[in-house]
């Protein structure tokens, strides 16, 4: 007969106090685990969902619009994870609207106006975060303005709420929110970065004409005295002005680059241009008349008249309009301007220009219709680049004026007159069946450099003209470049110009 014992009641006690005290010990240590594993697994996860953000403004130039254009988009909760892109000084987000093809060439965003601050924080670019194990995501954001101001994510009767609106957080939950800013000095730091370790060149094509590859091409100058114009192809720019005494210039494109030859170039629906500039001396006066100069970028249609002939006359004329000085050529109608003023138009040289003291950006076009008399009155001379001048019939298009287009101009009299680098982008867009002829210009606007593409910002100047049927087929073919009128010794450094026509393939560009 065998001998079989079981386990006692006491025995059995032991092992279950025994069993406890191990699931007491280690199901808390595991669950801790299991936490802190998760939260390591979320900051992980934001930390990819920034870099991936951070990447896709590499490639594109903006930040996405969501996260649903990256791949981390919920957090170890299941949760989808909180982004929020900044606002510029115009309002609005630095998303994408308008991707760039190589953002190492372009500014993606403004660093200098962001709105949106988070957990006292300011100049945040974008932020990606978590509400963490609690799902109630407690830190805060606002923007500066005042206009968006509240807790980011809240509950409200155990919903989810991500709204601007009321603060229905539970006080009394722990925080453990995950939070990754980033910073804009941090986000172009990155950028910057990705740039040098991987360049890419422009997959967009060459503009049709540049300083770049066709700054020997500009080869027709005209000048009042020798040193007005002055075009180096090293550094490739072209420096206009300079003179102490009055005197004006003009130099025109002159070659067969395009859809141009000799300079003559088939204007078809329009073109875009870029180029940047700058005053070679700053003028510190509080009437912005340190200093006397000022000019345009010109398109005319004057192709009867040798090139080398085409300009205008001195001081307030600007090389656009009058005459030279043996009043036998001129720059012709129909022709149209981007003028920048250095020198205050309060009602000298050219009547009627009474806008004030401050330097400013303006269009014109032609006035009266005049062909150089020297006998005929002084105000004549001006007609062409008078602000308001001009009537209605086939050869006096009225110029626009500072009230009914607007100017650009600052509460800083000398504005664009700071020795600084400005911008200056021109779009002509025209029908040649209705002959209605659009002029936009963006004076220092980020990205108005790429002339591949239309500009969606707002212009800072723009106006409309009809051109008449007797200048219908003169319109057909342009040329374009600068002119300037001078004195006191202010000169202009042109740079990085480039032009695309809208109906020419640039990759047929020779």
């Amino acid at each position: 007969m065998s001998n079989k014992k079981g386990f006692t009641l006491i025995e059995m006690a032991v092992v279950l106090v025994v069993i406890g005290l191990i699931v007491g010990t280690i199901v808390p240590l595991l669950v801790t685990q299991s936490k802190t594993a998760r939260l390591k697994e979320g900051k992980e996860l934001l930390r990819t969902a920034k870099d991936e953000i951070i990447g896709y403004a590499y490639q594109h130039g903006c930040l996405p619009n969501s996260t649903d254009l990256i791949s981390s988009r919920t957090d170890p909760w299941g949760k989808k994870i909180f982004y929020r892109v900044a606002y510029n000084g115009t309002g609005k987000s630095l998303s994408c609207t308008n991707p760039s093809n190589n953002p190492c060439n372009e500014v993606i965003v403004n660093s200098s106006s962001t709105e949106l601050s988070v957990d006292g924080d300011n100049n945040i670019a974008f932020i990606v975060a978590s509400g963490g194990p609690n799902h109630n995501k407690q830190f805060k954001w606002d923007f500066d303005d005042g206009t968006k101001v509240g807790q980011l994510t809240t509950y409200a009767f155990g919903k989810e709420v991500d709204e601007y609106s009321q603060d229905f957080s539970r006080p009394s939950d722990e925080y453990d929110d995950l939070v990754e800013k980033v910073s804009f000095s941090n986000l172009y730091g990155k950028i910057k970065q990705l740039c040098m370790l991987n360049p890419r060149p422009d997959p967009s094509p060459p503009p049709d004409i540049s300083f770049g590859k066709n700054i020997s091409e500009f080869n027709h100058i005209i000048e009042s005295q020798n040193g007005v114009i002055n075009v180096d192809e090293d550094s490739k720019t072209i420096t206009i002005g300079g003179s102490d005494d009055l005197a004006s210039g003009c130099i025109w494109y002159g070659h067969d680059t395009g859809p141009c030859t000799e300079g003559v170039c088939d204007l078809g629906s329009g073109f875009r241009a870029f180029f940047r500039f700058k005053s070679t001396h700053q003028d510190t006066s509080n009437d912005s008349e340190g200093f006397a100069s000022g000019f345009t970028f010109a398109v005319t249609s004057d192709t009867e008249s040798p090139p080398e002939t085409v300009c205008g006359g001195n001081g307030a004329h600007l090389g656009y309009a009058g005459t030279q000085p043996d009043y036998e050529y001129w720059i012709g109608e129909p022709k149209m301007g981007v003028e920048v003023d250095y020198y205050p138009s309060t009602g000298g040289g050219c009547y009627g220009k009474n806008d004030g003291l401050n330097n400013h950006a303006a269009l014109i076009y032609w006035g009266n219709f005049y062909k150089g008399n020297p006998s005929s009155p002084l105000e004549n001379l001006c007609d062409d680049n008078r602000h308001g001048a001009g009537g209605t019939d086939n050869k006096n298009s009225l110029n626009p004026d500072n009230s009914s287009f607007g100017y650009s101009g600052s509460s800083g009299v000398t504005w664009l007159e700071d020795a600084e680098e400005h911008t200056l982008r021109i779009d002509l867009e025209y029908n040649s069946t209705s002959r209605n002829a659009t002029i936009r210009t963006w004076v220092d606007m980020d990205g108005s450099n790429n002339t591949q593409k239309a500009m969606i910002a707002d212009p800072t100047v723009t106006a409309e003209t009809n051109i008449s049927n007797s200048f219908k087929k003169q319109m057909k073919k342009i040329r374009f470049g600068w002119t300037v009128g001078s004195s006191e010794g202010q000169a202009v450094e042109l740079s990085d110009f480039k032009i695309n026509f809208l109906d020419y393939n640039s990759t047929n560009s020779t």
